[in-house]
């Protein structure tokens, strides 16, 4: 069927390509014969066209000698001149017949294909699927109102400091990690809940295992003309290197740190000003330390609790770039008045920033803040701890499926040694990932804290760096791999140590 309707066009373009030509060579003719002068009938006389111009009495001359012509006649009255109708010339008549024979062979050719039973192709093949942007993209399933996002991932590995402490020993070790993410989809408000876990089993007997969770929550609750009530709050568990500097040299045992955060904020956006006021609460606290007498060393006296007020006010003239500053004033509390030293360690705590907030569309977004922190304790032993502060957050992404995002924070630490301040933490991150095929993705990153404690006592660097890859089989199931090195060089070289580990693992996204 499909060559006879290509050769049925072709046809009918010849015998139209024909036909036109007979019209184009007689065009001269008919117009020729169409421009002669036509006989007119009137009242049955034929009369060439010139003669109706004349008067009618000049084109039909009157015999006066006839007696009839002298009796007055009556008042003539005008008939429509009916003229001939001209016939078609030959060549309008050849291009008629050229199209009555191409629809003679039209239908002979559909009797043709009907006698045959020829396949006829359907008219409607349908509607294509449209091909997906991320078809490996994990989508997660409806619970509710919420969408749910889930990640399990089983890997295996070595390490050459499976304590990541100072004589640290090599060897194998399992690690378990499960994310969780809950989204609500609401007209109204928004929430969001993230849970995280790890746990890393070493198969050397001799090594501590190195239990992680945390659990945070965001609400946002819209009010009326710009104004919004977001709610934070959030739980963490870890546990701390036997090679800190707060800790005891006997202690054996990684001791658990257990911290608690919340906050409830105020916030007003979408006028000249955008101004947020808060007030937060972080909980800090530590479990027991094993000694190796096989006693047990209580650190009560190192749990504190936070409180902090703060205001922040930005200038939003222009969604792309908001210049703010920020005022906190908070309170370091202990459970203990005094410390195992004898130190009072509460405080009151300055937080000031100026900087601007920028959003260039997906290419680059973030905050970035210069400013000063300072500290004052109650206790006359402590000298006040001031310094310049650092804080930022940006995103960028130089290229469809890369995004780079910088990470820089100032906080001030508590310390247990007697007679010594808070130490000055900074903390820096930048974590690179990069979509390299649909179902193949690489990320990378870089971490620095440097923890600089007074009275020129030295500084601790603690840097690592990691990379890795993850393949796809499909949206729920996929393969890892890494690599990480992380080394601390500590103003006291006893508890300096570094170490290098490779995993394998398979991940479920169910």
């Amino acid at each position: 069927m499909r060559f006879a309707c290509k050769r049925r066009n072709s046809i009918r373009a010849m015998l139209v390509l024909s036909a036109m030509i007979a019209v184009s060579f007689g065009a001269n003719h008919a117009r020729a014969q169409y421009l002669q002068p036509q006989e007119d009938v009137f009242f049955g006389t034929s009369v060439e066209e010139d003669d109706l111009d004349q008067p009618i009495e000049e084109a039909f001359p009157q015999d006066v000698a006839d007696p009839v012509i002298l009796v007055d006649e009556p008042e003539r009255v005008p008939v429509p001149v009916q003229r001939v109708t001209r016939q078609p010339t030959v060549n309008e008549d050849l291009f008629s017949q050229a199209l009555t024979e191409e629809e003679a062979l039209i239908e002979e050719e559909d009797a043709l294909g009907a006698r045959q039973n020829l396949r006829v192709e359907a008219e409607q093949t349908g509607i294509e699927r449209a091909e997906e942007d991320q078809p490996f993209l994990p989508v997660g399933f409806r619970a509710g109102t919420w969408q749910v996002f889930t990640r399990l991932e089983q890997a295996i590995g070595y390490a050459t400091n499976s304590s990541y402490a100072a004589g640290g020993n090599p060897g194998g070790f399992s690690q378990t990690d499960l994310n969780a993410s809950l989204q609500s989809d609401w007209s109204r408000h928004e929430a969001r809940i993230d849970v995280e876990g790890s746990y890393r089993y070493s198969f050397d007997s001799e090594e501590e295992d190195i239990p992680y969770g945390a659990v945070r929550g965001a609400l946002r609750l819209d009010l009326l003309d710009g104004f919004a009530v977001n709610v934070l709050g959030g739980y963490q568990y870890t546990t701390e290197s036997t090679s800190s500097r707060d800790l005891n040299a006997s202690v054996t045992e990684r001791p658990g740190v257990h911290r608690l955060n919340g906050s409830v904020e105020l916030e007003r956006t979408g006028g000249i000003f955008d101004i947020g006021l808060r007030g937060s609460a972080d909980r800090e606290t530590y479990d027991d330390a094993q000694l190796s007498n096989g006693s047990s060393e209580s650190q009560r006296d190192r749990n504190n609790t936070i409180y902090e007020g703060s205001l922040r006010i930005a200038y939003g003239a222009s969604p792309v770039l908001k210049p703010f500053v920020f005022a906190g004033l908070g309170r370091r509390q202990y459970d203990e008045d005094v410390d195992r030293n004898g130190d009072e360690r509460s405080s009151h705590i300055l937080d000031l920033r100026g900087g601007v907030e920028f959003d260039l569309g997906e290419k680059l977004s973030g905050d970035i803040a210069i400013g000063y922190l300072q500290e004052d304790y109650d206790g006359s032993t402590l000298d006040d701890v001031d310094t310049a502060s650092l804080f930022a957050n940006m995103i960028w992404s130089p290229e469809r499926g890369t995004n780079v995002s910088f990470s820089a924070s100032t906080s001030l630490g508590g310390s247990t040694t007697s007679g010594e301040s808070s130490a000055i933490q900074r903390d820096f991150a930048l974590v690179a990932v990069r979509q390299i095929r649909d179902n193949l993705a690489a990320n990378a990153f870089a971490t620095l804290e440097i923890d600089q404690y007074p009275d020129d006592q030295g500084s601790d660097y603690l840097w690592s760096i990691g990379a890795g890859l993850e393949y796809f089989f499909s949206r729920y199931f996929s393969a890892t791999a890494n690599v990480e090195y992380e080394e601390l060089n500590a103003a006291d070289e006893a508890r300096s140590w570094h170490g290098t580990s490779f995993r394998l693992g398979v991940a479920l996204h169910p």
